[in-house]
C-alpha cells in the first residue's frame, strides 16, 4: 500500500522547506523538477496507511501548499514482494549480468485515470554524457503530463541469488521526466524516449544498444524486468517468426516476436514477463538494447507463448537516433554504443566496449 498527495500552490516559492514522510522509512523533502508544474506535480510515494507532509518554516513565513487529491495505491505493486509468478528468475542468480542490472529501473506513472507501473532502461549516448536518457514503452507513458508523474526505482532486487529483497523504501529515486520523443503501436514501435529530471545514483550503468538486429533462430537474448512492479527479474529467450497477435497485423516487421528458453546456467528454468515488466529492453547475446516490451502472451501458465518487442532499430531511425547521437545522424548501417558505468571517472576509463561486430560509429 502506498499514498502519493498531488500537491497545488508555491513550494517552490514558499519560504521554507516542505519535508513528506509515512509510518515507516526515510524522510522525503517535496519540490517540484524541471519538467514538473511548479504549483501542481505529483509528490513522492510513501508506503504505508498515513502520511504526513511538514513545513519547516524560515521565521514567520506561512506556506500556500494544498493537497489537491491523493493517489491511493491498494494493490501491493509498490509494497510487499514477490507478487510475481513463481517462474520468474532472480537476475542477481546470472552473475553475468552483474554489471548492467543497475541500469533498469521501475517507475511509476500517475495520471487522472489511475497509477500504472513499467520498466525502463537508462541508455548511453555516442558522446558518453551520461545524461539519463530513459528508454520504455508508449503504452506505459505517452503524454507530458504522464511523463512529469514518473517516479523510478533503483536497484529494488534481492540481497543475493533467490535472496530476501531490499526494502524498496530504502531505494534511491529519480522524479520527474521530459517525453521527447514517442510513436503508438499502431504508429511504430510503442516506443517512448524520455530525459529524466534527476540523475540515477552514482555507479548506475547506462546500457549501450545497436541498431543491428538479430535473424530469426537467434538465441542469446534477454530480458531484465521489475513483473508486477516487484523486485528485479530475468528471462532468456530467441527471435521467432512474426505472430498474428496482439493486433499487429498492420506493422509485424517493427516487432522483434520472442520465444523464452532456458538460461544457459540453470537449466530447466524458464522464465516470462508480466504487468509492470512493458517497457523493459529486449538485449542481445552482447547485451545491449535491441528493443522494448510492447506485450504479448507469455506468461508463468503459458511458457511457451510468445512476447514483442518494438525494434530499437525503427526507433532509432524514426527520432530516438537524435538525441543519442547529438543531432547527427551517422551513415554506416549500424550503430552501436557501449554501456558506461556511470561513475565519472576520466573518459579513458568510462567505457567497456560492447561491440556486436558491426559498422560502429563510435569507434569503440
Amino acid at each position: 500500500r502506498y499514498l502519493r498527495p498531488f500537491l497545488t500552490g508555491t513550494v517552490e516559492d514558499a519560504e521554507g522547506e516542505l519535508w513528506i514522510y509515512g509510518d515507516d522509512g526515510p524522510a522525503r523533502r517535496v519540490a517540484p523538477t524541471a519538467s514538473q508544474d511548479p504549483e501542481a506535480f505529483w509528490g513522492p510515494a510513501i508506503f504505508g496507511e498515513a502520511l504526513t507532509l511538514e513545513f519547516i518554516a524560515d521565521g514567520d513565513a506561512e506556506p500556500d501548499i494544498d493537497v489537491a487529491r491523493v493517489s491511493h495505491g491498494f494493490k501491493d505493486f509498490l509494497g510487499a514482494p514477490k507478487l510475481a509468478g513463481t517462474c520468474n528468475l532472480d537476475v542477481n542468480c546470472y552473475s553475468e549480468f552483474a554489471d548492467i542490472k543497475s541500469g533498469i529501473a521501475t517507475y511509476l506513472i500517475s495520471q487522472g485515470s489511475g497509477d500504472f507501473v513499467c520498466t525502463g532502461t537508462l541508455l548511453n549516448d555516442l558522446d558518453g554524457t551520461l545524461q539519463p536518457w530513459f528508454l520504455t514503452a508508449n503504452h506505459c507513458v505517452g503524454s507530458n503530463s504522464g511523463a512529469s508523474s514518473l517516479l523510478a526505482f533503483w536497484g529494488y532486487e534481492t540481497d543475493g541469488c533467490n535472496g530476501t529483497p531490499v526494502d524498496r523504501n530504502s531505494r534511491p529515486t529519480s522524479a520527474g521526466a521530459t517525453l521527447l520523443y514517442t510513436e503508438t503501436v499502431a504508429a511504430g514501435t510503442d516506443v517512448s524516449f524520455l530525459l529524466l529530471d534527476e540523475d540515477p545514483p552514482d555507479g548506475t550503468t547506462y546500457l549501450g544498444w545497436t541498431t543491428d538486429s538479430p535473424d530469426i533462430g537467434d538465441g542469446g537474448l534477454s530480458v531484465i524486468h521489475h513483473p508486477q512492479g516487484d523486485y528485479k527479474r530475468i528471462a532468456f529467450g530467441s527471435k521467432i517468426p512474426v505472430q498474428d497477435i496482439n493486433g499487429l497485423s498492420t506493422n509485424p516487421d517493427n516487432f522483434h516476436f520472442v520465444h523464452y528458453v532456458e538460461g544457459d546456467s540453470d537449466p530447466g528454468a524458464l522464465g516470462t514477463t508480466e504487468p509492470g515488466s512493458s517497457g523493459a529492453s529486449l538485449l542481445n547475446d552482447d547485451h545491449q538494447v535491441i528493443g522494448q516490451l510492447y506485450g504479448g502472451t507469455a506468461s508463468c501458465a503459458e511458457p511457451d507463448a510468445p512476447d514483442i518487442y518494438g525494434k530499437f532499430a525503427i526507433s532509432f531511425t524514426n527520432g530516438v537516433g537524435e538525441y543519442l547521437t547529438n543531432g547527427t545522424l551517422p551513415t554506416t548501417t549500424t550503430v552501436t554504443t557501449p554501456v558506461s558505468p556511470g561513475d565519472g571517472d576520466d573518459d579513458d576509463d568510462k567505457f567497456r566496449s560492447n561491440d556486436s561486430g558491426g559498422d560502429s560509429a563510435c569507434g569503440c
